[in-house]
């Protein structure tokens, strides 16, 4: 029981997301911002996407600005933190003032944030625009 409690005391997850990838891309890989090569599509037109999920590379190893309220992306399901609740758009409205997907607090300052695929692209596009976004 003792080493129950240690463990959860020494995992405390304070970000967090829910995608879907075909295996073909390396589902595994996009989490660490590493994209696995794929024979579907020419090298040229994978470009920008390897640049974009690259970026995530970056940011888990140098500004780990995820974990103060930026937003690698938006996912239908995602463990954000109060921080990321209160980031403010270009016009000045907090993400949580938005009005888009569902907040349930989990505790500690964090909350499951769900979003439909139309209020993905819709938060992406504002998100995109404010600045808000590290990578893809």
């Amino acid at each position: 029981m003792a080493s129950h409690r240690l463990a959860r005391t020494m995992v405390r997850p304070n970000y967090g997301i829910v995608y879907l990838r075909s295996n073909l891309f390396g589902p595994d890989r996009y989490a660490k911002g590493i994209m696995a090569s794929s024979t579907k599509l020419p090298f040229e037109k994978d470009l920008p996407t390897r640049d974009r999920i690259f970026k995530w590379f970056g940011e888990l190893r140098r500004d780990r600005r995820h974990l103060r309220g930026g937003f690698r992306s938006v996912y239908p399901v995602q463990l954000r933190s109060e921080a990321h609740r209160q980031m403010r758009l270009d016009t000045g409205v907090s993400v949580a003032e938005l009005g888009l997907g569902t907040w349930t607090r989990v505790g500690d300052g964090l909350w499951l944030w769900e979003l439909t695929d139309a209020e993905v692209t819709k938060a992406k596009a504002l998100f995109e625009r404010s600045g808000l976004l590290l990578a893809a």
